[in-house]
């Protein structure tokens, strides 16, 4: 089977994840204190995964998609108060996402991603430059930073994130760890039971994050846990040089 055979099978798959119920519905009922509840989980939906620190040169590339849960109780107020018809997805809250990463000399990489999550489009972009190459028991390590946001529904939420990440390839394996901080500044506004209201959100904390990925013949699998404000796991499937 074709590289392109597999991508058109596995897209409406991860894609449909995020999507399969409604959209972002802030109710009358949402307070403020709810609403920052709701950019904190958002948020961990729309950061880019980290992978490798290992630069992919001039001549390489990856494309992936990218399924994403995050720990969520969707029997809480916040839940209930802005994505009342949206399900769970394994007892929290999914996006899905098509991410894309280009390498360039002096061992820099740039990437972007864009995806879905609670019905919302969101996007991302990213800058990661080499520190240091692996070579024999030398690890690779690397720093990132990106931006994401959501924009066009019901929130405005832009996150910031700066990342110190090191991976060492093992045969067709590579764990990698991450550490890093980030931003988060939201805001919405939506009709009260006698006037608008209107949350904001503008703060930052540290996460760290950790993962593998295997080589395979044709296609590559990125697995990657990430704690922050909540906790996120995420899954990738996809080519690359």
């Amino acid at each position: 089977m074709s590289r392109r055979l597999i991508l058109a099978a596995i897209v409406p798959i991860l894609l449909a994840i995020p999507a399969r119920a409604g959209d972002l519905d802030l109710s009358p009922a949402l307070t403020p204190d709810e609403f920052e509840e709701l950019t904190v989980h958002l948020a961990e939906g729309i950061l880019m995964p980290s992978g490798p620190a290992k630069p992919l040169g001039t001549a390489g590339f990856e494309l992936r998609l990218v399924a994403t849960w995050i720990d969520a109780d969707s029997g809480a107020a916040w839940w209930h108060h802005s994505m009342s018809g949206l399900s769970e997805t394994f007892g929290g809250l999914g996006s899905g996402a098509v991410m894309a990463r280009v390498g360039l000399p002096w061992g820099v990489d740039v990437g972007g991603q864009i995806g879905l999550v609670a019905g919302e489009t969101f996007w991302s972009a990213e800058v990661r430059k080499s520190l240091l190459v692996e070579d024999g028991l030398k690890p690779s390590i690397g720093v990132t930073a990106a931006w994401s946001a959501m924009a066009g529904g019901p929130v405005d939420l832009g996150v910031a994130a700066l990342d110190l990440g090191i991976s060492k390839r093992f045969a067709v394996l590579t764990p990698y760890a991450t550490v890093g901080y980030r931003w988060r500044d939201g805001e919405a506004t939506w009709n009260g039971p006698d006037a608008p209201i209107h949350g904001s959100v503008d703060g930052g904390s540290a996460h760290v994050a950790a993962g593998v990925h295997l080589t395979l013949p044709v296609l590559g699998l990125r697995f990657e846990l990430r704690h922050g404000d909540v906790t996120a796991a995420y899954l990738g499937i996809g080519l690359g040089l």
